[in-house]
């Protein structure tokens, strides 16, 4: 798991360091000292970790408060990139899940604001049957 500091460069942390980001990940309301126990270190190197992959407390808690608008400003800037590509770089980018991982993100925020993601499924479900129904009459018409 490679994190991206706040200078920009990706360093992949450290067992120590990576056990103290997951914890921070997995329950963000637990205090450094709580973190440090978890990690069995002191709470100073939690700090400096913690700081060091750009995340502080005023950070966490504004992004969870807005979550669902930064997945949805994340999606506009990929739509916008996509629509910038050419078309043979728009079939690489499917090629390579470039709109299934916009479809999780769109989820995401969906989940974000309580809004059901169900429907997609739903959806998925109507045009597989779409396709064999017309598989099915294409047979029917030979």
């Amino acid at each position: 798991m490679n994190k991206v500091n706040n200078s920009g460069n990706t360093k992949k942390p450290t067992h120590k360091q990576a056990v103290i980001l997951k914890a921070k990940q997995e329950h963000p309301n637990l205090t450094t000292r709580e973190i440090a126990k978890i990690a069995d270190t002191d709470h100073a190197y939690v700090i400096r970790t913690l700081r060091r992959y750009g995340i502080d407390r005023v950070h966490v808690d504004l992004y969870k408060q807005h979550r669902a608008d930064i997945l949805a400003g994340l999606q506009a800037d990929s739509v916008k990139t996509y629509y910038k590509l050419t078309e043979k770089d728009k079939k690489k980018l499917i090629m390579r899940r470039g709109l299934v991982d916009l479809g999780i993100s769109y989820d995401k925020e969906r989940l974000e604001r309580d809004l059901s993601t169900a429907n997609i499924i739903n959806v998925f479900a109507d045009l597989e049957a779409l396709r064999a129904a017309r598989e099915g009459q294409a047979n029917d018409q030979e």
